[in-house]
């Protein structure tokens, strides 16, 4: 009784109209095999290109973090041509030779192989692993009197060539170079 004065009853007589009752379907409705095979048509063309730029942005990824590698090296030599310690012949580091105001001479060009473990081989001596070719060379050296700074182009390159020319394409896919022109104070 106090059920029916609330308005909830336990039989289906609250309903007054029964136009708004869900009826149940007899058919049941679903995608048809047009709307299927337009929809997988659609996903394909557009994932396909996708799936393609994959192999392009590994390559530049690699590609970025060789040149970072090669900067990396390239900041390392100027400073390790910059700051030998008194009275060397090789600088520290990398173990190169002239250095500025000791034995350096105008275009004169220097290379070195250095690897991925900072292990320098001569020019003539070339690992047998990935490395990148180290070049300098002093455009100006003044008289030992003098207190003009040495100039020098430094160049590191990827995968190295050991004599590159002008129409080489550099920044091609398989490797590239960054270069540098540094001045080295008298000590």
């Amino acid at each position: 009784m106090i059920r029916s004065i609330i308005g909830f009853s336990t039989s289906p007589r609250w309903i007054k109209n029964k136009s708004m009752c869900v009826k149940p379907r007899t058919l049941q409705s679903g995608f048809s095999l047009m709307e299927v095979l337009l929809a997988i048509a659609i996903v394909s063309i557009s994932m396909i290109p996708l799936v393609g730029l994959i192999p392009i942005g590994l390559k530049k990824a690699q590609l970025s973090t060789e040149e970072t590698h090669a900067v990396h090296y390239l900041s390392a030599v100027i400073q390790d041509l910059r700051y030998p310690p008194p009275g060397a012949t090789r600088s520290e580091v990398f173990k190169l030779s002239p250095l500025p105001y000791n034995g350096a001479v105008v275009h004169d060009k220097n290379r070195v192989w250095v690897d991925s473990c900072w292990s320098v081989y001569p020019e003539d001596q070339k690992p047998n692993v990935f490395c990148y070719q180290i070049e300098w060379e002093y455009t100006q050296v003044p008289e030992p009197a003098s207190f003009l700074p040495v100039e020098a182009n430094i160049t590191v390159r990827w995968p190295p060539k050991p004599n590159p020319s002008p129409d080489d394409n550099l920044t091609s896919k398989t490797g590239g170079e960054v270069t540098s022109h540094a001045s080295f104070r008298k000590p």
